[in-house]
């Protein structure tokens, strides 16, 4: 596996040393929604607006991305004559050439979009509420519009024909001349309901009705070619291939391969191209897990093939062998976010400025992509922007256990080196509690503030928040802020204002296996001192989703990072970013 390339400033390394077996394929942490190709690139595109890109037909992949953040989406994007046509924010057209360099385009209309289509001179949208269709002409001019009877499943351009599928056992035959709309209703409810996966393939026009395949020919002839659960069957070069789902391989378990399969005209049936053998896919053991695959032939002999589940694999031999170029180790991987996102497994950690979305700038001899001898296990990370940070070897401390101690390294140039330091982090948490634990470094001013949790003796319930006031090497300056009897679950910084959900146990609510009887509120401080109440939450039961850092109050739910702040001013929670 080469080193993948991302752009935008965004490097993505390679992840070794996971296992004790050799493992050089990347990690992954977008969802993959669809792939197309032109003559000079592969695009696949994601989760977050995230396209990836491969000049060599999958040897070496670059990231873009389209957007700033975790709000942004593609819905589709498709190739027509060399061109690259999609669908961003579902109100964005986007086009590009080559793949790496995008325009955007605002559609003329307030509608939202869910799908579009290509063909000689014109553009077809499908709203999202899937009936109702938009024509435009390549210089985005609206053109005109039209609704249909039913909604859509899909919409496909072929030979100046748009095709639309739907879920009523029709699909309709559509053409646009100037203001003029050609209309014939295909009725198939004989046949089935769901009409979907339009294809053409050397002039023949295929599509799917419920689990059966046909192609189509003029004059509403159906020719059925074959039958079964085989999904979204590909035609290519008048052969047909499908692939069933990967599912989860763990250590020392059965495992379940890929199969690829190619339909068997002699025996008319479809048959497993890649076999059983484990050899024929990826090493064996290795932990990954996939959902829904889609795949495209390259050229005859190479196929990418990629699932929602952040992974990508390439056969150079028409699907006999396969390579696993990307995955996502979807078991254990995150256990801290900061002003960046840490995936930490093992000693071996990696960092993300928009949670794990893409990847920030390193250097191939870095810390990131290989053990950290003088730390056993990572269990404690913090970077901030400047590149300075530290890490942690142990989140725990137990008195007076003086043998369990916090061991620290600092860096000022992202991880590339680091120096142990001793700043009396353990003091500043307080004396001779039972329970001491690192949770959250900030960013704050000048300087930075240590967010602890302690615990008095073992059984004593709710853990209770201290803030230590570190300076700009981290360095405890001897001031601390203790909350007796209240937690602090989450602290973030927006332009120097300190906003915090606090926490305190509620002994006249029952405590049950699922939810902590807390009363809960968020204030703000423009010190790290003093705080003051912006409102209470209304809820007496607060459940953490830890993995996720999801968090649930009021009746409202939302997702929790660090550079986020949940304020609410109207009783309207809101995200500051």
């Amino acid at each position: 596996m080469k080193k993948v390339i991302w752009v935008l400033i965004f490097v993505f390394l390679p992840f070794f040393n996971s296992f004790a077996y050799k493992v050089d394929f990347q990690i992954l942490n977008i969802g993959l929604k669809g792939i197309c190709n032109n003559s000079n690139a592969v695009v696949i595109y994601g989760e977050f607006a995230n396209i990836l890109v491969s000049k060599d037909k999958g040897e070496n992949w670059e990231q873009i991305a389209l957007g700033e953040g975790i709000t942004n989406t593609i819905e589709k994007i498709i190739t027509f004559d060399e061109t690259f046509w999609g669908i961003k924010d579902s109100s964005m057209l986007i086009k590009s050439f080559d793949g790496i360099k995008w325009f955007e385009y605002p559609i003329p209309t307030n509608y939202r979009f869910a799908d579009i289509s290509v063909d000689t001179n014109l553009i077809y949208l499908l709203t999202s509420q899937m009936n109702k269709i938009f024509v435009l002409d390549t210089n985005f001019n609206l053109l005109d519009s039209l609704e249909i009877s039913y909604p859509a499943t899909e919409i496909f351009s072929s030979s100046k024909k748009l095709f639309v599928g739907t879920n009523q056992g029709k699909f309709y035959e559509l053409q646009y001349n100037y203001k003029e709309w050609i209309i014939n209703e295909n009725d198939v409810s004989s046949m089935g309901t769901k009409v979907y996966n339009f294809q053409s393939d050397n002039g023949k026009f295929y599509l799917n009705i419920d689990s059966a395949f046909y192609r189509y020919e003029p004059q509403s002839n159906f020719v059925k070619l074959f039958e079964g659960n085989f999904g979204n069957v590909v035609v290519k070069d008048g052969k047909f291939y499908y692939a069933n789902s990967i599912y989860l391989s763990q250590f020392n378990r059965p495992t379940k391969w890929i199969g690829f399969y190619r339909f068997d005209y002699n025996k008319n049936e479809f048959q497993k191209i890649n076999g059983d053998e484990p050899s024929k896919f990826i090493e064996h053991y290795t932990k990954f897990l996939t959902g829904k695959v889609s795949f495209k032939f390259i050229d005859k002999n190479t196929i990418v093939l990629i699932s929602n589940y952040k992974t990508i694999l390439i056969s150079r031999d028409a699907g006999e062998h396969w390579e696993l170029i990307s995955y996502f180790l979807w078991a254990n991987s995150w256990l801290q976010l900061n002003n960046y996102f840490w995936g930490i497994l093992d000693k071996t950690i990696f960092r993300s400025s928009d949670y794990g979305v893409t990847w920030l700038p390193q250097d191939t001899n870095s810390l990131y992509s290989k053990y950290i001898g003088s730390i056993n296990s990572i269990g404690f990370v913090f970077f901030d922007s400047t590149g300075k940070g530290l890490i942690a070897n142990d989140m725990n401390y137990f008195y007076p256990d003086t043998t369990k101690n916090f061991s620290i390294l600092v860096s000022s140039d992202f991880g590339k080196t680091y120096q142990r330091v001793y700043n009396k982090i353990v003091d500043s948490l307080g004396p001779n509690y039972y329970y001491k634990a690192l949770v959250q470094l900030i960013r704050f001013k000048d300087g930075y503030i240590l967010k602890g949790t302690n615990l008095r003796k073992k059984g004593d319930g709710i853990t209770f928040a201290n803030l230590s006031f570190l300076d700009s090497n981290f360095y405890w300056t001897g001031i601390d802020r203790r909350f007796e009897d209240t937690c602090i679950f989450r602290i973030f910084n927006f332009n120097d204002t300190l906003y915090g959900l606090f926490l305190v146990r509620d002994d006249s609510v029952e405590d049950s296996s699922f939810y902590l009887p807390v009363k809960s509120w968020v204030s703000y401080s423009t010190d790290g001192f003093n705080w003051n109440k912006l409102f209470d939450t209304g809820q007496d039961r607060f459940y953490i989703n830890s993995k996720f850092y999801k968090v649930e109050f009021g009746g409202k739910k939302g997702m929790v990072y660090d550079n986020f702040a949940i304020v609410d001013y109207t009783m309207k929670y809101q995200i500051l970013y």
